[in-house]
């Protein structure tokens, strides 16, 4: 089943026209939704509610779905009925998430949540952050790879304290992991 539903993803982001595919977004969103159930599947539904918001971004970006409002209304509110499936600590920012498609830090300031995710790469990685910490969470769905990577202080300072996200930072902090602690089981 879990197998199915990337399959459908995958079909989703590569075949035929990205921003197009809609409906099939829309059909993948609503087939976790019904199986959450299946521990795999809230995995899955996170990356599925990041997809989202960078679907409905690439949307705003489109001069042909620069009037979509309906159709961008439907996908916010099928990812909502997700995302209140999903797991409690997650839920907060992934509501904000889906709701301000947050793309900045600046987006911010309107949270009325403790936590928020800004910083994420569908299917990849995203990091769940508080005014205090930082969670990075690593996928690899291909060889069954779901993890929390621990950071540390200057991980949560640059942060912080940077306009930008620092993609560079963070996937040096990814690759170094996986040397040290994924790579070494294949040898």
């Amino acid at each position: 089943m879990k197998d199915e539903i990337l399959s459908k993803v995958h079909d989703y982001k590569f075949k035929g026209e990205y921003l197009n595919n809609f409906k099939l977004l829309i059909e993948i969103i609503r087939g976790v939704a019904d199986n959450i159930e299946m521990s795999e599947y809230k995995n899955i539904g996170i990356h599925l509610v990041l997809e989202s918001r960078n679907h409905r971004w690439g949307m705003a970006f489109s001069k042909a779905f620069e009037l979509a409002n309906d159709l961008n209304r439907e996908i916010t509110e099928e990812t909502q009925k997700l995302v209140e499936k999903l797991p409690d600590e997650f839920r907060p920012a992934l509501t904000f998430l889906n709701k301000e498609q947050t793309m900045h830090k600046s987006q911010l300031k309107n949270n009325p949540y403790d936590t928020w995710i800004w910083i994420a790469e569908p299917w990849r990685f995203f990091i769940l952050e508080t005014v205090d910490s930082a969670r990075l969470f690593v996928n690899d769905f291909n060889n069954g790879l779901s993890i929390e990577i621990e950071t540390d202080n200057f991980f949560n300072w640059k942060l912080k304290n940077e306009d930008k996200a620092p993609y560079e930072w963070i996937n040096m902090t990814i690759n170094k992991w996986m040397i040290e602690n994924w790579f070494n089981k294949y040898e």
